[in-house]
């Protein structure tokens, strides 16, 4: 598809920014900066004694280092990515929320510009479910993003079979049992016609296919439609915007960065 107009990229805070030629910079967050992954996993990388400095192995996640040192994990070259990049995207369905596919099927990727592909897709949303999905170079943020510790809330436009009903939004807010000992709850929930609007924080595996299973229902559309303050409004289905300025820093804000 055609991609949209780019627009403005957002301000990014100092500790964030990415580190010139001379700037001296943390290595654990030189290596997050490369979108390998978050700073805390860089901390991992550089304890494990997997990252060399200039050929020298590393184990401080401290040390002090610029561009002009070469800086290795497992014996591949990372640098820091050039431009911090963060796209909502509205997966239609039956399209996988990853890179590749062993299968041949539609992932994210095929509905990006060239320029993005280096992006990686945050969480996940399931191949028969359609909405938002945050695509970002952004490692550390990601892990935020999907970490149950930062309890992001998320909503979602879904109908079962048979139609929800008033007495199943007070079992779901109440909470409801998906397996042994696990009970799940929305933090609201709203029934218009057939249509119920959740939000939760949690993420566990089927969330809302298995509390509405245990209601005695199937699912029969599911539809992410925010994430935090991202919400999909306006995007069609297969169709992709830039995260606005205010987007992206409350999201940084919430993360503390």
């Amino acid at each position: 598809m055609k991609a949209r107009k780019k627009t403005k990229n957002p301000k990014k805070k100092e500790n964030c920014s990415i580190p010139t030629d001379q700037t001296k910079t943390r290595l654990n967050r030189y290596i997050a900066s490369s979108g390998l992954c978050s700073r805390r996993n860089a901390d991992q990388f550089i304890l494990a004694g997997r990252v060399f400095v200039d050929g020298v192995l590393e184990v401080n996640p401290g040390t002090m280092i610029t561009l002009q040192n070469v800086v290795k994990i497992d014996g591949k070259t990372i640098k820091p990515v050039e431009q911090k990049v963060y796209i909502a995207l509205n997966k239609p369905k039956l399209v996988i929320t990853s890179k590749s596919d062993e299968q041949g099927r539609n992932t994210v990727m095929d509905f990006l510009p060239e320029r993005f592909l280096h992006l990686n897709p945050v969480g996940r949303l399931d191949f028969d479910s359609s909405g938002l999905v945050i695509m970002t170079n952004d490692g550390e943020l990601a892990n935020f993003l999907t970490h149950p510790r930062f309890s992001f809330p998320k909503t979602y436009q879904v109908r079962a079979n048979p139609p929800f009903e008033r007495e199943d939004v007070d079992a779901i807010l109440g909470g409801v049992q998906i397996a042994e000992d696990v009970w799940v709850r929305a933090d609201k929930a709203i029934l218009s016609g057939e249509v119920l609007t959740l939000t939760i924080h949690e993420g566990k595996y089927h969330h809302i296919k298995r509390m509405a299973e245990s209601l005695g229902k199937k699912v029969c559309f599911l539809r992410r439609v925010a994430i935090g303050p991202v919400k999909i409004d306006g995007l069609l289905s297969g169709q992709w915007r830039m995260l606005t300025d205010k987007e992206l820093l409350a999201l940084l804000e919430k993360t503390g960065r």
